[in-house]
C-alpha cells in the first residue's frame, strides 16, 4: 500500500540539484513485517531519495541516493520481509543512481562514567549495549500533510528483543525534512538550509540506568557508496556553519564529516565521488525537555568495522544490506575493493568534569543533519581560525617583547653586580699591595739608619729591589684577578630562562591539516552491481584525532 504527497520548492544555485522548480514526494511501501518510508525531492534532471526504514530486527537506517530524473524505487515485499539474509540482500533497488550514502542506529552504549570523562570507555564490565537491530522499533507517526511545512517520520522502540521486556522509558528517533529554508538555530549551532538536508533526533527520555553515573553514547555506522582502504579515512573538520557560531555553551566550532571526500596516507585529499554529501553534528545537545541546558558532543574515531567485537548480524538486516548485498558485509581480508566504504563511529554526549549524568535529568535530545552537497560552513579565509591566530601572533608578540625587556633589565643587574665585584677585588688587592709597600720602605729606611756608612750605590740597588717587589705585587694582583673570572661565567650561568607554558584549555577543538586536493575521474553507477574500484590508499596518520575507542563486550 502506498501514501504519496506532493509540494512543490524552489532551491537555491549552490547545490547539485539544479535550480529550477522542485517537486518533494514523501511514499511509503508497507509491507507485511517492515515498510519502507521514501522522501524525494526532484527536478528536471536530478532526483534526491531519502529512504528510511525501522522495525522489528531492522535497524534504524537512512539512505541518500542521487540519481537521475528517471529513477524510482523497486521493493520486493516478498524478500524484504524474509528472515533469511541470503533472500534479504538486494531485495529492493534504485534505478539511475549515481552515488549513494547513509548512517545506520547501531548501537546505545550504557556505561558507568567513572573518570568523569564522558567517552565511552574499552572493553570492560562497566559498559551495557542496546543494539539498534535488538529494539522492537515501531512508527508512532508519519506526517506529511500537504498544508505542514515539512515531512516528518518518527519511531519509537520501548521493548527489547532480546528479554521481551519493556525498557524503562522510550528511545526517540526522528526524520525531518524542511520545505523550505528553517532560520538559524544559534541555540544550538545550526541551520536547516533545504529540503537537500535531513534532521535526524534521537531522543532517550527516561531510559532506565543502573548506577547515579550512567551515561549514554549512540554508534553509528556511517557510510559511502565508494571503496575505502582500512588505513584511510573521509574527511573531516571542525568549523562553524554560517550565522551560527553562538550556543548556550558559547562560541564553540562543530564537527562535519564528508563523505564524497577521502584523506591518503599522506594526507592528501582525494574526491572520489561527486556530489559530496556530508554529516553534520552540532556541538551540543540538550539534556532537558525544556531545552535550556545543554551539554558538548564530541566524535571519535570513524574507524573500520572490527569484527572480534562487531557481529555481521547486528546490520544484516540493516536497509544498507537490502541494497548492497555482499558489498556491505566488511568481510574482508586484505584488498577492499568493491566493498562500501562503512566507518563505526562513537559519539561522546556530555561535557568532561560537569558532574552532569543522564540520571540528573533521565533526558537527552542528539542532533545530527545529513546532507548532499557540500556543508554551508564559513570559508577558511572567513574562519575564526585566522582571527585566532591573529590573536596568538599579538600576544606571542607581546610576551616575547616582555621577556625581551625582563632579560635586558636581568642582565644589566648581573652586569652590575659582577663589576661591583671586579672592583672590590681589585681595591682589596691594591690595598694589599700598598702595605707591602710601606713595610719595605720602612725596612729600607731603618737599613739606611743603620748603615749609614752605606754607599749610595747600595741604596740605588735597594730601590731598585723595592720596585721589583712592587712590580711582583702587581703580577700576584692581576693572578688574583684571573683566578677569579669564572665568576662571571657562574652568574651568567646560573640565570634561570623564563619559560611560556601554555595553559591548560577545558576543551580543544580539533583542526585539520592541509591537504592537496585530488579530483578522481567521478564514477556513474547505473546498477549497484556495478562495483566501483578502489583509490589504493594506504596507510594513514591519525592526525589530530580523539583517542580511539574499543568496542563492548556484551556479545550481540
Amino acid at each position: 500500500m502506498r501514501l504519496t504527497t506532493k509540494f512543490k520548492l524552489f532551491l537555491p544555485l549552490n547545490k547539485p540539484i539544479i535550480n529550477m522548480n522542485q517537486f518533494i514526494t514523501s511514499d511509503v511501501i508497507y509491507c507485511n513485517h517492515t515498510s519502507l518510508y521514501q522522501i524525494s525531492v526532484k527536478n528536471q534532471t536530478h532526483t534526491l531519495w531519502y529512504l528510511i526504514s525501522a522495525s522489528q530486527h531492522h535497524p534504524p537506517s537512512l539512505i541518500l541516493i542521487h540519481t537521475t530524473e528517471k529513477s524510482k524505487v523497486n521493493v520486493d515485499c516478498s524478500k524484504f520481509d524474509d528472515n533469511n539474509t541470503l533472500n534479504y540482500r538486494h531485495s529492493f533497488s534504485v534505478n539511475n543512481s549515481i552515488q549513494s550514502y547513509g548512517l545506520i542506529l547501531h548501537r546505545i552504549i550504557r556505561y558507568r562514567d567513572i573518570s568523569d570523562e564522558t567517552i565511552a570507555p574499552d572493553t570492560g564490565s562497566q559498559t551495557e549495549t542496546f543494539l539498534g537491530s535488538n529494539l522492537n522499533w515501531k512508527n508512532s507517526s508519519f506526517k506529511n500533510n500537504s498544508n505542514d511545512d515539512q515531512i516528518n517520520i518518527e519511531f519509537e522502540a520501548t521493548q527489547s528483543l532480546d528479554s521481551h521486556e519493556k525498557i524503562d522509558g522510550v528511545i526517540k528517533l526522528n526524520f525531518t525534512v524542511y520545505k523550505t529554508a528553517e532560520p538559524p538555530h544559534k541555540q544550538m549551532y545550526y541551520r536547516i538550509e533545504n529540503a537537500l538536508s535531513i534532521f535526524i533526533e534521537l531522543i532517550l527520555d527516561k531510559v532506565e540506568v543502573i548506577n547515579s553515573n550512567d551515561n549514554f553514547s549512540p554508534v553509528l555506522l556511517i557510510f559511502s557508496n565508494h571503496s575505502l582502504m582500512d588505513n584511510s579515512y573521509y574527511w573531516n573538520k571542525t568549523t562553524i556553519q554560517k550565522y551560527c557560531e553562538d550556543g548556550p555553551l558559547g562560541k564553540i566550532k562543530s564537527p562535519f564529516i564528508q563523505l564524497g571526500l577521502e584523506v591518503s596516507k599522506d594526507n592528501k585529499l582525494i574526491q572520489s565521488t561527486w556530489p559530496n554529501a556530508y554529516l553534520q553534528f552540532p556541538a551540543a545537545y540538550w539534556i532537558d525537555r525544556e531545552n535550556t541546558e545543554a551539554q558538548l558532543v564530541r566524535l571519535g574515531i570513524a574507524r573500520p568495522i572490527d569484527h572480534r567485537y562487531v557481529k555481521p548480524k547486528s546490520y544484516h538486516f540493516s536497509l544498507p544490506f537490502a541494497l548492497y548485498g555482499d558489498r556491505f558485509n566488511q568481510i574482508h581480508s586484505q584488498s577492499t575493493e568493491n566493498q562500501v566504504a562503512v566507518r563505526e563511529l562513537i559519539i561522546n554526549l556530555g561535557s568532561p568534569h560537569s558532574k552532569h549524568y543522564y540520571a540528573d535529568t533521565n533526558y537527552s535530545s542528539w542532533i545530527v543533519i545529513a546532507g548532499l552537497g557540500d556543508p554551508d560552513i564559513v570559508p577558511p579565509n572567513d574562519d575564526d581560525d585566522k582571527n585566532n591566530s591573529n590573536e596568538n601572533s599579538i600576544i606571542s608578540a607581546f610576551i616575547c617583547g616582555l621577556l625581551i625587556i625582563i632579560g635586558a633589565i636581568s642582565s644589566v643587574s648581573v652586569i652590575r653586580r659582577i663589576q661591583r665585584r671586579h672592583y672590590q677585588r681589585i681595591s682589596e688587592l691594591n690595598s694589599s699591595g700598598n702595605n707591602n709597600n710601606n713595610n719595605n720602605n720602612n725596612n729600607n729606611n731603618n737599613n739606611n739608619n743603620n748603615n749609614n756608612n752605606n754607599n749610595n750605590n747600595n741604596n740605588n740597588n735597594n730601590n731598585n729591589n723595592n720596585n721589583n717587589n712592587n712590580n711582583n705585587n702587581n703580577n700576584n694582583n692581576n693572578k688574583a684577578i684571573n683566578s677569579h673570572s669564572p665568576i662571571m661565567v657562574q652568574e651568567l650561568s646560573s640565570i634561570n630562562d623564563n619559560r611560556i607554558v601554555e595553559p591548560y584549555q577545558y576543551e580543544k577543538l580539533i583542526g585539520q591539516p592541509n591537504h592537496e586536493l585530488i579530483r578522481n575521474n567521478y564514477h556513474t553507477i547505473t546498477n549497484e552491481n556495478n562495483y566501483l574500484p578502489n583509490n589504493n590508499i594506504s596507510n594513514v596518520n591519525w592526525v589530530n584525532a580523539p583517542p580511539s575507542y574499543g568496542s563492548v563486550t556484551k556479545d550481540y
